[in-house]
C-alpha cells in the first residue's frame, strides 16, 4: 500500500509541476500563408477514431473560402491503433491523424510521435495558450496540437431551477442549497451513472482544492500521507458527507446502462436539475433532443457549468487532450504547407469557433474556445487550472480509481487519513 501511495504522490506532484494559470493571448487573424497558390487542388486526409466528425466538416467549409480547391476528407479507422500503423507503412490517405489522448512518457504511444512532423516553428499556433501547447510536446518538440479540452462539471436544467426560485449555482454552497430545496420539494436533484456520478464531482473539487491551496505540493503530500495539514482532504470529505445519504442522488443512477446516451435521455425527461457530466459527453446532447419524446413535447433550457467550488477553491479545472491532431511526417513536401495552413486554421478563431459550436465542446483556442460554454468562461476568469492529459494521464486514471471508491469507503466519524487509507487498500484489492 505504501508503494502505491508513493506512486500516486509522484503522479500528483508531476501534475502540479506541469499545471499553470491561463494567460491572455492576442487574437489570431486567419491568414493565407505567404506564397501559397490558393487555386491549387489538394486533398487533405484526416484519420480518426470517431464515427463522424461533423465539426471538422463545418470548419473545412470555412477553410475552402480561402482555398476553394482543397478538399478535406475524414475517415474513421476501425481498429484505430493497428489501422493507423498500417497507414504509416503505406503512406496512403493520411495527412492528419487524431489521438483522443496519449502519454508522452509511455513508449506504447511512441508510434504517434515517431511518425509525426515536428511542428516547432513550422505552424502558427499562437491562439492556443502555452499551457495547452506544452501538453503536445514530446522530447522538446511540438508534435501534437490540442484541439478540444475537457472539464468535469454539471449539466443543468435551468428552467427547473427557475421554477423553484433558484439560480444556476456559482459556488458549492449554492449548489448544495439548490439540492436541498429541490429535495424538500420532493425531487431528486442529482443524476449520474452509478459508475460516474461521484467521480466527476469529486475529481474536479479535489484538483481545485489542491491547485487552490497556498502550497499545492504540500496539499498533495498531505492527502496521501493522511496528515492533511492544509485541510484539503477534510474539505472534500465534508462535502462528500453533505451528499451521502441525504436524498440528493436519483435512484435511477444505479440502473442506467451507460454514462452517455442513457444519462442524456433520462435528463431530457425534465425532472432532474443536475447531471454529473464531462464536456466530452455534453457534446452529444444536441443530437438527442429530437430523439426524446419528453423533451420534444416540453423543451427546457439547459447548460453546462464547471463543478462549483468554494472561495479560493473556486477553480475551473480543464483536463487537456480530449482530441489532439498530428501531421504525418510522410506528407509530400509540396503538399505540407497546405496541411499546415489547415492546422493553423483549426487552431485559429474561425476554425475553432466552428469546431466548438458544431461539436458543442470547448476548444483549446484562448479567444473563442469556450463560447459555447459561457459559464465555464465566467467561472474561469483568472481561476482556470490546466491538467495536461498527455504527460499526466496516469495521474488522471489513478485519481479516477481512487475517487471512485472514496464515497464507498466512508464511515461515520472517519478521519480524512482513515478514509484515504481505506480507499487505497480497496484500490489495491
Amino acid at each position: 500500500m505504501k508503494k502505491k501511495a508513493l506512486a500516486l504522490l509522484l503522479c500528483i506532484a508531476f501534475v502540479l509541476s506541469v499545471c499553470g494559470c491561463g494567460k491572455e493571448t492576442p487574437a489570431q487573424v486567419t491568414r493565407t500563408a505567404p506564397g501559397l497558390d490558393t487555386s491549387r487542388e489538394e486533398t487533405i486526409f484526416v484519420c480518426g477514431s470517431w464515427g463522424n466528425f461533423e465539426a471538422l466538416d463545418a470548419a473545412a467549409q470555412l477553410f475552402r473560402a480561402e482555398y476553394p480547391n482543397v478538399r478535406i476528407v475524414y475517415e474513421q479507422l476501425g481498429d484505430y491503433g493497428s489501422d493507423l500503423r498500417n497507414r504509416f507503412v503505406s503512406g496512403q490517405n493520411i495527412d492528419l491523424y487524431m489521438a483522443d489522448w496519449f502519454l508522452s512518457n509511455d513508449e506504447r504511444y511512441s508510434y504517434l510521435w515517431d511518425n509525426a512532423v515536428d511542428l516547432t516553428g513550422k505552424a502558427d499556433l499562437s491562439a492556443i495558450p502555452a499551457e495547452y501547447l506544452a501538453t503536445g510536446v514530446v522530447g522538446g518538440k511540438q508534435y501534437a496540437v490540442p484541439v478540444y479540452t475537457h472539464s468535469y462539471g454539471l449539466m443543468v436544467n435551468e428552467d427547473l431551477l427557475q421554477s423553484h426560485g433558484l439560480q444556476v449555482p456559482a459556488t458549492f454552497d449554492e449548489f448544495l442549497h439548490c439540492c436541498e430545496v429541490l429535495r424538500d420539494a420532493g425531487l431528486y436533484p442529482l443524476l449520474g451513472s452509478d459508475r460516474e456520478y461521484s467521480t466527476q464531482v469529486w475529481l474536479n473539487l479535489l484538483y481545485g482544492a489542491i491547485l487552490g491551496a497556498e502550497d499545492p505540493e504540500k496539499a498533495a503530500k498531505d492527502i496521501l500521507s493522511g496528515n492533511d495539514g492544509t485541510g484539503t482532504l477534510a474539505w472534500i470529505l465534508e462535502r462528500m458527507e453533505a451528499f451521502n445519504g441525504n436524498g440528493f442522488v436519483h435512484p435511477d443512477s444505479a440502473n442506467l446502462a451507460d454514462t452517455y446516451n442513457s444519462v442524456i435521455m433520462r435528463f431530457f425527461e425534465g425532472d432532474i436539475a443536475f447531471v454529473t457530466f464531462p464536456t466530452s459527453s455534453f457534446s452529444g446532447t444536441k443530437k438527442r433532443e429530437a430523439k426524446s419524446e419528453a423533451f420534444t413535447a416540453k423543451p427546457f433550457r439547459y447548460s453546462f457549468i464547471a463543478t462549483p467550488g468554494v472561495g479560493d477553491y473556486e477553480h475551473v479545472v480543464q483536463q487537456l487532450g480530449t482530441v489532439y491532431l498530428f501531421a504525418y511526417k510522410g506528407i509530400p513536401e509540396e503538399k505540407l504547407p497546405y496541411v499546415l495552413a489547415f492546422l493553423e486554421f483549426l487552431s485559429g478563431d474561425a476554425g475553432s469557433k466552428a469546431l466548438s459550436e458544431v461539436k458543442n465542446m470547448p476548444t483549446a483556442n484562448a479567444n473563442v474556445g469556450n463560447d459555447a460554454f459561457p459559464r465555464l468562461k465566467e467561472l474561469g476568469a483568472g481561476k482556470t487550472r490546466y491538467v495536461g492529459a498527455n504527460a499526466a494521464g496516469n495521474t488522471m486514471l489513478e485519481l479516477n480509481r481512487l475517487l471512485r471508491v472514496l464515497p464507498k469507503c466512508m464511515q461515520p466519524g472517519m478521519t480524512a487519513g482513515q478514509l484515504l487509507e481505506s480507499a487505497i487498500a480497496k484500490v489495491n484489492e
